[in-house]
């Protein structure tokens, strides 16, 4: 662990040191929030001012919080806290407590410019709430079809399974459709064109229009767990993962479905390979993005154990086999990210891939709850080895500033935001101190 550790510390990073220590957070790098140890999610829009916001947890209130960025209407005031929620830098959301640990995401599925919000209820509902430019009231409890919608689902509270949703493109429209699973299914609700909103009664949304094809598809599998979305065969239309206890599958995005879509996955429609998820359900497991700068989406997914990631080279045209073997060795197709070859250790336990020092190509980002740090590896031009050994004695990162770590974080849950406006990542982020923190990034 330590030498893990010790190896990236030493590289210039591209926000110059890797806040190993608490005591070099400050004004100039870091934003403090007066919330502890809580959920959160950012990068989206949700009153369409071109800044991105981010929602945290609260369990003091028992209520989740909208805060709008940028920086600069909060008039320098440290840190932000919920009493800072008045309406115009955000506003609340009322929420039962047991709800608040569920994962939110927030895309725009109508087309009009505006983020939605999705939240995951554990009574089998989700609740969404539609983007719009405001006015907004200090705390939102509305779902009246206009304001925003519930739809209702079959869930237990008992089981891993049914407990997940990701936002993408499946049928190439150009709108994001909503993706959840239920016991029995996962369901695909298409997005909508120019603002139109979703028919309801009394704020209902009924399933059924999804899985008789009116405004959706569904696939007959049963006890999925996770879901992640990305167009890793480059034909512009997002394709689906899905894993759950035993093999996992790449579903390729099509134009059009019939109400029942359950493909034979002969390599043209997708392909199985040898994941399972991991049943911690408030992780990314899955993220994707442009790793090697060659213009292709590519896959990164984490296995079930959290020792390993598996990346997979996206590609344009050409067959892919039925079956994807991850372990092939072969580097032109999938790379094995592992903490010391020998002997796997856990070294990620959630993902993101995103921009994060602005070059143009994806970066791979981890949390590691056990170990406490969450590590950063630049994506990269340059051919990898087969065998990514992030190891102190073999890593090829060694004294080449492909990355960094940072240290003395808490728990998984952290996300990446422009939250200044500068246009470069930031991350808010847990610490061993007890308080959550937006680190600033730099190019």
């Amino acid at each position: 662990m330590y030498k893990f550790i010790l190896l990236i510390f030493i590289l210039k990073i591209s926000i110059n040191f890797a806040y190993p220590l608490v005591n070099l957070l400050n004004n100039t790098n870091t934003y403090e929030l007066d919330f502890y140890a809580e959920y959160k999610t950012g990068g989206f829009d949700f009153n369409g001012d071109g800044k991105q916001d981010f929602i945290i947890s609260h369990f003091q209130t028992n209520k989740l919080y909208l805060f709008f960025g940028d920086i600069s209407r909060y008039g320098g005031q440290r840190p932000l806290k919920t009493s800072m929620i008045d309406g115009i830098n955000g506003f609340s959301i009322d929420i039962k407590k047991r709800d608040l640990r569920n994962y939110f995401i927030a895309g725009d599925i109508n087309g009009d410019g505006y983020d939605e919000i999705i939240i995951r209820m554990s009574n089998g509902q989700l609740k969404i709430i539609y983007g719009h430019a405001g006015p907004f009231n200090n705390d939102f409890s509305n779902f009246d079809g206009i304001s925003g919608f519930v739809i209702d689902y079959v869930y237990s509270e008992n089981t891993p399974f049914a407990s997940y949703q990701v936002l993408c493109d499946r049928n190439g429209d150009g709108i994001k459709d909503l993706i959840f699973n239920t016991l029995d299914g996962v369901y695909v609700l298409y997005g909508l064109k120019i603002g139109h909103k979703y028919p309801t009664n009394s704020g209902k949304f009924d399933i059924n229009l999804i899985s008789n094809g009116t405004f959706g598809h569904i696939m007959n599998l049963r006890y999925t767990i996770n879901l992640g979305c990305g167009d890793l065969n480059n034909d512009g239309i997002d394709d689906l993962v899905i894993l759950l206890d035993g093999t996992g599958s790449v579903s390729f995005g099509i134009n059009n479905y019939p109400s029942q879509y359950n493909p034979d996955l002969n390599g043209t429609t997708g392909f199985t390979m040898d994941i399972e998820a991991n049943r911690f359900k408030w992780i990314l497991q899955i993220g994707f993005g442009d790793l090697n700068g060659d213009g292709l989406k590519d896959m990164a997914v984490i296995s079930q154990d959290s020792k390993l990631i598996y990346m997979i080279y996206g590609k344009k045209g050409g067959s892919w086999k039925s079956h994807f073997d991850i372990n092939s060795g072969n580097s032109s197709e999938v790379v094995k990210w592992v903490r010391d070859e020998s002997s796997p250790q856990v070294f990620c336990t959630s993902i993101y891939v995103g921009d994060i020092n602005g070059d143009g190509i994806s970066d791979l980002s981890c949390n590691i709850n056990s170990l406490h740090y969450t590590w950063v590896v630049y994506g990269t031009s340059n051919q990898l080895p087969a065998v990514y050994d992030l190891n102190i004695e073999s890593s090829p990162l060694f004294g080449d500033s492909r990355g960094f770590v940072i240290a003395n974080t808490a728990v998984t849950f952290s996300t990446w935001i422009d939250f200044n406006n500068d246009g470069v990542q930031d991350l808010i982020i847990y610490f061993n101190n007890l308080k959550n923190y937006i680190l600033f990034g730099e190019i």
